[in-house]
């Protein structure tokens, strides 16, 4: 069935901007109330914007990097293994690829997990923790997971594991049972890197290491991970992000990691500087394919291979699964936009829409894609096991996922994520409930 898009934008007016708003800055009065509307208002923030400027010392923003670096020195002193635990999207591969870089030039024992979405299910979980007990792990450091891994957590201690919480997304509830935690949320109000996400706190750790180590000639490498995961998760393009995606960018055009530069080649784009254009519609996308319905494992050898016959081998698998995915994205797409008219939910103001045999990893997607026709929250569920639905929602800009979800967390098995971008596990008796719950919260 075909679909007319809806008209779902309305010609907003640039708001007026008052005499106060104006900065003093010497530029010409038409660019600083641009300026001013996007939320450049002190000279300060305008210099940040359009100078080149030192970040702050990170230890100063940080309350527990200090214990987090000084643990990570134990346990490479010691030889004590390693384990970084990431996260199947482009921002957990990355910056599991950016500590493993990191780990194996200081011939650290280490070894990287990364939960397959479809058996494993998202981030920290209580088979990985068994698992890294049995192969003697003495620290464990989450990137871009582990705040909702409670349970998780309290296995690892039980073990006698000691875990450093490295991720980004909304805290909920309590963490405890840790060593150390590294989230934005324990920064100063005002600070550059409140905004980073998991890749750019693996940078921060991994940055801090290299230089006590004297290891400077890698930090090329992993601003080129760091560029690929900020921008494949749509973290804003300011403070610290801005700062180091102004040195990472020009290098991405660099052979510096073999195995993204392939990828790069690969996506088409040759003998030009690559853009966060670039990043977020052609190499993003072959990265999050390959986390959606493969194994994460495939963009993790890539991203750490330096054999020319074996990159050339990964780079063709991921185009493969990214041909597969497109097409499973186009079919899924019609599916949902025929639920919504079927189901009359044109008038509806959050778009909950289900499908038994819809792709767990490539719900996310088109969620989005429903966004951008009905400029409305969405929910996408789809049956994982039994009785049980996962669902991936996506919001439109002034709406919060998170507070959405806070109103009806009696209903659902967990949930997480960011105001624009959220999961969560449902009861199959309890939807019927949410779908009204969430149109009264609207």
């Amino acid at each position: 069935m075909s679909h007319i898009n809806p008209i779902c934008e309305k010609w907003k007016l640039p708001r007026k901007v008052t005499e106060n708003e104006i900065s003093s800055v010497d530029l010409p009065l038409h660019l600083k109330i641009i300026l001013a509307r996007r939320g450049f208002i002190s000279d300060d923030q305008i210099d940040c914007l359009i100078s080149e400027i030192e970040l702050p010392d990170p230890y100063d923003h940080f309350p527990q990097l200090n214990k987090a670096i000084k643990r990570i020195e134990k346990a490479i002193n010691l030889n004590e293994k390693i384990a970084i635990c990431g996260d199947y999207d482009a921002d957990g591969i990355t910056s599991s690829a950016l500590l493993k870089l990191v780990f194996s030039s200081l011939s650290a024992d280490h070894i990287v997990l990364i939960p397959n979405r479809l058996k494993d299910g998202y981030g920290l979980n209580n088979l990985m923790v068994e698992k890294m007990h049995k192969e003697s792990v003495k620290l464990i450091i989450t990137v871009d997971n582990g705040v909702s891994a409670n349970s998780s957590l309290e296995l690892a201690k039980k073990f006698g594991i000691d875990v450093i919480l490295s991720d980004h997304h909304n805290i909920n509830n309590d963490i405890t049972n840790i060593h150390s935690l590294i989230h934005p949320e324990t920064t100063p109000e005002n600070s550059p890197y409140k905004i980073l996400a998991g890749v750019g706190l693996a940078f921060i750790i991994s940055a801090i290491l290299l230089k006590r180590y004297k290891k400077n000639n890698l930090i090329k490498n992993c601003l080129q991970l760091f560029c690929i995961g900020t921008i494949a998760d749509m973290s804003p393009l300011k403070d610290a992000n801005r700062i180091l995606l102004k040195r990472g960018l020009p290098t991405l055009s660099e052979d510096i990691n073999k195995g993204l530069y392939s990828l790069i080649k690969s996506s088409g784009i040759k003998n030009r500087l690559v853009t966060p254009e670039d990043i977020s519609f052609k190499i993003a996308p072959r990265i999050n394919s390959v986390g959606r319905i493969s194994n994460p494992d495939i963009i993790l050898n890539l991203l750490s291979e330096n054999n020319e016959n074996n990159i050339t081998k990964l780079v063709q698998e991921c185009e493969n699964i990214n041909i597969k995915r497109k097409n499973m994205c186009l079919k899924m797409e019609e599916e949902a936009l025929d639920l919504v008219y079927s189901e009359r939910k044109e008038e509806s103001n959050f778009l909950l829409l289900v499908n038994d045999n819809w792709h767990s990893g490539i719900i996310g997607i088109i969620a989005s894609r429903i966004i951008e026709k009905y400029n409305k929250p969405v929910a996408l569920l789809t049956l994982e096991s039994e009785g049980i639905y996962r669902a991936s929602a996506r919001a439109p800009l002034g709406f919060d996922l998170i507070k959405s979800l806070n109103y009806v967390k009696d209903l659902l098995i967990n949930y997480g994520g960011h105001k624009a971008a959220a999961g969560f596990t449902i009861n199959k008796e309890n939807i019927k409930l949410l779908d009204k719950k969430l149109e009264d919260y609207i």
